[in-house]
């Protein structure tokens, strides 16, 4: 007896990307590139992909859209993980400028606007408040809550 399937999935999260305003739940957060690939199973035990697709996704609703191969992808992965090493606090902003640079853009205000906004983003919010429905920890510039989805408009302030 042979036991094979598919549609196991594995994911990763390769890394923030740049702020974008959702269409869906209206916040303005840096979006996440995510990586999901679909295997053929032998045993339970995945073997060889068939379906690997990467998508740019929402952090708090989760809306996104799927990317195609090519350039756009290949920029966006790039920025991603480079994204994603200053955040972790593997490179330093010199070695995150020195990549952008041997790319070759040569638009050095840009990555530093990049640089500035990803900063900002990992500072502790001056302003924290919670949700009226379930109590989750939100800021002031959040319209809906990640955890419960509810309209965050009227927080009550700490």
């Amino acid at each position: 007896m042979i036991i094979f399937g598919w549609n196991h999935v594995t994911i990763k999260q390769i890394g923030v990307t740049f702020k974008n305003l959702c269409g869906h739940c209206h916040n303005n957060e840096y979006w996440i590139l995510t990586r999901r690939i679909k295997w053929f199973t032998l045993f339970f035990v995945p073997i060889i992909p068939y379906s690997i697709e990467y998508i740019l996704s929402c952090p708090i609703c989760q809306y996104g859209s799927a990317l195609q191969e090519g350039k756009q992808l290949e920029d966006i992965k790039f920025l991603a993980e480079n994204n994603q090493l200053l955040m972790d606090g593997k490179i330093t902003v010199e070695q995150y400028q020195a990549k952008f640079n041997q790319l070759g853009t040569g638009e050095e205000s840009q990555i530093q606007n990049v640089v500035a906004e990803v900063k900002e983003e990992t500072k502790e919010p001056e302003t924290l408040s919670f949700c009226t429905n379930c109590g989750t920890s939100v800021t002031k510039e959040i319209n809906f809550c990640g955890n419960c989805g509810v309209s965050v408009a009227q927080p009550v302030s700490v």
